[in-house]
């Protein structure tokens, strides 16, 4: 079935921003990088301001991190602007970038909640389709959202957030979001999902329940983890399929012969190696 326009248009929208951002952290990137380089070279600044008696390079030296400073904020303010537009289109193709996101130096705690609000609304939209755009660095997050249920341990998915963080993060992100990215990241996984997927699934059943909620995700872990073994074993099962049946590559097919030379054509044919002649020739 076609995408309806809407769909189309927040397609659309998706790869706007998206592009965008790419293009904000590879900013962000450089200036930090120059930062770093300027910081090394400062003793060197100050070496040259003291042999020539003058305070220019250490000016010119502070000049430059300002500048870089500036360039940093303004582009990282200008990258969680795109996040949040972002992530009201709910697209799937941004679940991979809003990953990365939690990998981010510069991912503050004010752009936790938008992130989390569209994973919800954009894993339960994964198909086959989408398996490719998923590292390993993306499946070890996803894998950690299912095995941290407790509130602490969900609200520091992010390497960047520091802990003096972490209860404002609680207040932020209600449990119904909380349910609902646990609930698409479960009908996701039967789709992008591996044996690690299979494995964290069978803890997470496994584990005690205390609430109501924790419960009806152990069921729909149960569904996805059966679909997920399905699609695992129908994958190793045609992998094995295509495997070579034998490592002689030079036998072919032969009639055999009667004493007398005369081809018998009821018999049936046998593997032969063509011996050195056969291959020369």
């Amino acid at each position: 079935m076609d995408d309806s326009p809407s769909e189309l248009y927040d397609a659309t929208r998706a790869s706007i921003f998206i592009s965008f951002i790419r293009k904000e952290r590879r900013s962000t990137s450089l200036a930090h990088d120059r930062m770093l380089v300027w910081l090394v070279l400062a003793p060197l600044s100050l070496g040259f301001s003291k042999w020539w008696e003058s305070p220019l390079p250490t000016v010119f030296m502070l000049l430059v991190l300002f500048i870089d400073a500036l360039v940093l904020r303004f582009c990282s303010g200008r990258e969680m602007q795109t996040l949040k537009a972002l992530a009201s289109t709910g697209d799937v193709h941004s679940i991979p970038i809003l990953l990365d996101t939690f990998f981010h130096t510069e991912f503050p705690s004010h752009a936790y909640l938008p992130t989390v609000i569209c994973l919800s609304r954009a894993l339960p939209k994964v198909t086959a389709h989408e398996k490719a755009s998923f590292s390993k660095q993306h499946l070890d997050l996803l894998h950690s959202i299912i095995a941290r249920y407790s509130p602490s341990q969900f609200n520091s998915l992010s390497l960047s957030i520091k802990v003096k963080h972490q209860k404002h993060l609680y207040r932020q992100v209600p449990q119904d979001v909380c349910y609902s990215l646990r609930e698409g990241l479960l009908k996701a996984f039967v789709h992008i999902g591996n044996e690690e997927t299979a494995r964290i699934l069978k803890r997470f059943i496994q584990e005690d329940s205390n609430s109501k909620d924790k419960t009806a995700l152990q069921e729909l872990a149960r569904i996805s983890l059966l679909k997920l073994q399905e699609r695992l074993d129908r994958e190793n099962e045609a992998t094995t399929l295509l495997r070579a049946s034998s490592e002689n590559g030079d036998s072919l097919l032969r009639p055999v012969y009667g004493h007398h030379n005369e081809e018998r054509p009821e018999t049936l044919l046998r593997a032969v190696t063509p011996n050195r002649e056969d291959k020369e020739a």
